[in-house]
This record gives structure tokens, C-alpha cells and sequence, in this order.
């Protein structure tokens, strides 16, 4: 299956479901990125994992994340989820819901950027 694309500079709030949204909804969204090719080789795996690792000890971790980086460990949840064929816990329902508020966090910052810059 093909999925549309969304680079990070044309994502907008809009684009991010937030946690009512039903699961599949986050999971399509989350092909909206390519991890394995912002990341190749084990490099999204690596980063998604770590990631992970440190959130479940500080979830302060995700703020010092690109949003690439962000999106990536998204993508990497959804394809982990699937290739186990597993719903997320609680506790990864955690994890995915901050990784999408930072991704939507970013989107505010970038638009609210671009709207103080002079013409």
C-alpha cells in the first residue's frame, strides 16, 4: 500500500490526529513519514528504541528531539505495532500521544514563526 507523504515543512496542525482519534487513524498518519529512509540502515530502530528506553525514565527526553526525529520514532511505533501485530499498552498509548503533541507542538511553532516574520 502507498502512503501520501507529508514533509515536515508542509505538516500542519491539522495533519496530527490528537488520542480521541481510533488507532488506525494515528497509524496512517504515522506513514505519513518514511523513518527507515530519514534514518536508513538500523539508524531508525537505534533511535526509536533509545528513545524509548529514556522516555519510560524521563519523558522530558522528547523535547530535545527533532521534529524528523519525533516523527521517526512515530513511523517506528507503527511498524513495530504492526510487524508484532499488537495494539499499544497503556503505557506505549503514553509515549504515542506525547510524540504526537510535540509533532503538533512544532507545527504551532513553525506557523507562528512564519506569521512574526515581516513581509
Amino acid at each position: 500500500m502507498d502512503f501520501k507523504r507529508i514533509p515536515n515543512e508542509k505538516l500542519e496542525k491539522a495533519d496530527v490526529p490528537d488520542m480521541t482519534a481510533p488507532l488506525l487513524e494515528i497509524e496512517m498518519f504515522a506513514l505519513t513519514f518514511d523513518g527507515y529512509r530519514a534514518f536508513p540502515d538500523e539508524g531508525c530502530a537505534n533511535l526509536a528504541n533509545k528513545v524509548m528506553d529514556e522516555f519510560s525514565k524521563n519523558s522530558r527526553i522528547l523535547e530535545n528531539l527533532t521534529r524528523t526525529e519525533l516523527r521517526a520514532c512515530l513511523f517506528f511505533e507503527q511498524r513495530r505495532c504492526r510487524h508484532c501485530d499488537e495494539v499499544p499498552d497503556a503505557n506505549g498509548m503514553i509515549y504515542i500521544d506525547a510524540l504526537l503533541n510535540l509533532i503538533r507542538t512544532f507545527g504551532l511553532r513553525s506557523q507562528t514563526e512564519r506569521d512574526s516574520r515581516p513581509p
